[in-house]
């Protein structure tokens, strides 16, 4: 969790992951979709997949033995000696297999990355309301927010428009949501939300399991913006 998210930001959601998959069985065992739901709103989402095919590898290949002091002994090694700036590669215990070591490139690596701007991405977001329940969809596991629970995106205001129509749902007109950007690790988001909403009928004419009641969203495996979205339109119909 501590990799791009800062101690102060990642420690509640540390002890709330624990707490719910306490050793390395548990985690393996459980449904992607349930951890994803757990490190929503911690951002770089891969890394949660990535912990949890860990988990299930550790599990098959090594029969679920604990593997933190291996772990511990990688980043303690460095942290004191494989360092950045000045490597000890003269009491490295693993400096006979170094790549680096053997090539003479250890003042070389790790290479500094150039700084690239970042491209902007239109992001036009229907927020579809059916009575006091929205819609949302599940992401593929690859790409943005793989395997959360999202809003549905279009490329275009008119493709918006048109799935609106097609759902039965008028478009909000004058609904206060301001434009915003969200920023990722390779793009920035432009997001524009648009509130289009029907009666709470429709919820139940279309497939019931992708309409959630807004009193619920705060469980949902949302990603922090549209959760963000979700939770001022929750005041804006409770006002």
């Amino acid at each position: 969790m501590l990799q791009q998210t800062q101690v102060a930001t990642a420690l509640p959601y540390f002890r709330r992951f624990i707490e719910r998959f306490p050793d390395v069985c548990s985690l393996a065992r459980a449904p992607i979709a349930d951890v994803m739901g757990a490190w929503a709103g911690l951002g770089y989402y891969a890394r949660a997949r990535n912990l949890h095919a860990c988990a299930r590898a550790v599990v098959e290949r090594h029969g679920g033995r604990d593997m933190a002091r291996y772990t511990q002994a990688i980043m303690d090694l460095g942290a004191t000696v494989c360092t950045r700036m000045q490597p000890a590669c003269s009491r490295c215990p693993v400096s006979a297999s170094c790549r680096a070591q053997q090539t003479g490139r250890t003042a070389a690596l790790p290479a500094t990355r150039a700084r690239r701007e970042r491209p902007v991405r239109p992001s036009h977001v229907l927020i579809a309301l059916a009575g006091q329940a929205v819609l949302l969809q599940r992401r593929k596991a690859d790409g943005i927010w793989g395997g959360l629970m999202c809003l549905p995106e279009f490329r275009s205001k008119a493709s918006l428009l048109r799935r609106a129509r097609a759902l039965g749902l008028d478009p909000v007109a004058g609904a206060p949501l301001a434009p915003r950007r969200h920023a990722l690790t390779h793009l920035t988001l432009a997001i524009e939300p648009v509130v289009a909403a029907g009666p709470a009928s429709r919820a139940r004419d279309a497939d019931p399991r992708r309409w959630v009641a807004l009193d619920r969203i705060d469980q949902a495996a949302l990603p922090a913006p549209h959760r963000v979205l979700l939770r001022e339109v929750r005041r804006l119909l409770c006002a």
